[in-house]
């Protein structure tokens, strides 16, 4: 997750929301993860706020469900769906059929198994808020005791070597 985190505050420092982020379009190359597939990925200056509704439907907003314009916040929602799928195999608001999924999704009907640390509890529910500008900003979230617990030296590690 930390690798993840730090490629979005890259791509959200350069204005870019990816929008389709899932674990299919993460790559690993050596010990180094990277993200692809930036076919709905869109450039979005100065917030410039969006509405097309697209990406992969298990990770999309309630925002987006809801027709409504979005920003950045929408890689964060999926940042929150990433961690809860590879914490528990399956994706949070996955339901039968699309329309019940899309429901789940504005319904915010989020339930964290038992078996998660309260600290990835926290996490992914501070990422998966409904409200956009209340979820975690990625800043935030490397330094979120779910991620930082396990990476206290990874910024030493990636300083070059002189």
């Amino acid at each position: 997750m930390y690798q993840i985190l730090k490629a979005f505050r890259y791509l959200q420092s350069k204005d870019i929301i990816h929008r389709d982020l899932k674990p299919e379009n993460i790559l690993r190359c050596f010990d180094s993860l990277k993200i692809a597939d930036f076919g709905w990925s869109v450039y979005a200056p100065d917030s410039r706020l969006r509405r097309t509704f697209c990406g992969t439907l298990d990770y999309v907003p309630p925002e987006m469900v809801q027709g409504e314009k979005y920003d950045f916040h929408t890689d964060n929602w999926s940042i929150g769906i990433l961690a809860f799928e590879l914490l528990t195999g399956k994706p949070p608001f996955e339901k039968k059929s699309r329309m019940d999924t899309l429901d789940s999704i504005v319904s915010n009907d989020l339930s964290l198994p038992d078996s998660l640390s309260n600290d990835a509890k926290d996490f992914i529910r501070q990422l998966l808020s409904p409200n956009p500008f209340d979820r975690m900003e990625i800043d935030q979230a490397l330094k979120h005791s779910f991620i930082s617990r396990y990476n206290q030296n990874q910024e030493e590690q990636e300083l070059p070597s002189s």
